[in-house]
């Protein structure tokens, strides 16, 4: 199990990833610095951070104090990996990038301010923009694939952002004291990341409703600090569940059930309600066609084939498409 703690000081931030092993002590692993011949971004180096669930890519935001952009010299995203030997190394850096269109509430000062990561994607928010980042195969470097304009949010409860499960989770705490924080879950659609769903904390949850959130497997958990009585509340949301209703029309005739995430042995389940042709594909994020499990005419019923064997991890898209409907649905692949 790894806890991450960012800190700030005057002089330097830091973040310290500290490991603690089951029934044993823990211990800090690494201590990772900026120095202020980096730039005033030292100072805030660690303000956000965010760890794959293999403990092995970490993202730190360091977003620069409004007015003095002009003193940055390091990226605003720092990203580190750790080797074979346990060694955590720095792989290279984000940059905030100008907006397509105009936004008020994108100041470049604030690009940072909250950042979640897997091995190779890095979701990144200012003020009022979640932007995703993507590394793809046989390429070192992330590219923006994502931005998505956000509700504007108070900097009493600043933006969250977790990544697990082929979703994007997006904390947006409310500035209005008559609306209800909310959180947006992003899935990756043939054509992109799109906005799939988005969970409301109603009024017990209150404006403080989406503050944190963190994704551990299939679990989407949701803080309210202000909650109920003020004492503060947290939810905790099937991810599962969530991510298979979407797009699923409730009487349909074609469903495709398939768990997320998936390792070696997982089973795709599809059911026909009457005999038709039917091709199952898996795509990886860029589109391409990777394997084709079923491709021929099958009874109605359920149907059963094995999934994820000799897939390299990472998110795929698999499709089904059957009687002219079409089923599709985002799985990520651990090993």
């Amino acid at each position: 199990e790894f806890i991450l703690t960012g800190l700030r000081r005057a002089s330097k931030g830091q973040v310290e990833i500290v490991r603690c092993v089951a029934a044993g002590p823990c211990a800090t692993e690494v201590t990772l610095a900026r120095t202020p011949q980096d730039g005033l971004e030292a100072e805030t180096f660690g303000a956000s951070v965010g760890l794959d669930p293999t403990g092995t890519h970490l993202a730190v935001g360091a977003p620069v104090t409004t007015g003095r952009l002009q003193t940055l010299r390091g990226p605003s995203v720092s990203l580190y990996a750790r080797n074979a030997s346990g060694e955590w190394r720095q792989e290279g850096g984000l940059y905030y990038q100008q907006a397509p269109y105009e936004n008020d509430f994108d100041p470049p000062e604030s690009f940072g301010d909250a950042v979640a990561r897997t091995r190779d994607l890095v979701a990144v928010t200012t003020e009022g923009v979640l932007r995703v980042f993507e590394r793809r195969p046989g390429e070192e470097g992330f590219r923006q694939t994502g931005y998505f304009n956000v509700p504007y949010r108070s900097r009493r409860f600043p933006p969250s952002v977790a990544v697990g499960g082929g979703v994007i989770a997006l904390g947006e705490p409310s500035v209005r004291p008559d609306t209800p924080g909310t959180v947006g879950l992003f899935g990756l659609a043939p054509y992109g990341w799109t906005r799939t769903r988005t969970l409301d904390g109603g009024a017990r949850g209150g404006i403080s409703f989406g503050s944190t959130i963190a994704i551990d497997g299939s679990r989407l958990v949701v803080s309210a600090p202000l909650a109920g009585d003020g004492a503060g509340e947290v939810y905790e949301y099937d991810l599962s569940t969530l991510v298979a209703a979407e797009g699923e029309e409730t009487a349909s005739a074609l469903s495709l059930r398939i768990p997320n995430p998936v390792r070696e042995g997982a089973t795709v389940r599809y059911v026909l309600d009457r005999p038709a042709r039917v091709r199952l594909s898996v795509y990886d994020v860029l589109g391409r066609l990777v394997s084709t499990l079923v491709d021929g005419d099958r009874a109605d019923g359920a149907h059963e084939i094995a999934f994820a064997s000799g897939l390299a991890p990472g998110a795929y898209i698999v499709r089904l498409d059957a009687g002219g409907s079409t089923r599709t649905r985002t799985v990520v692949v651990l090993r």
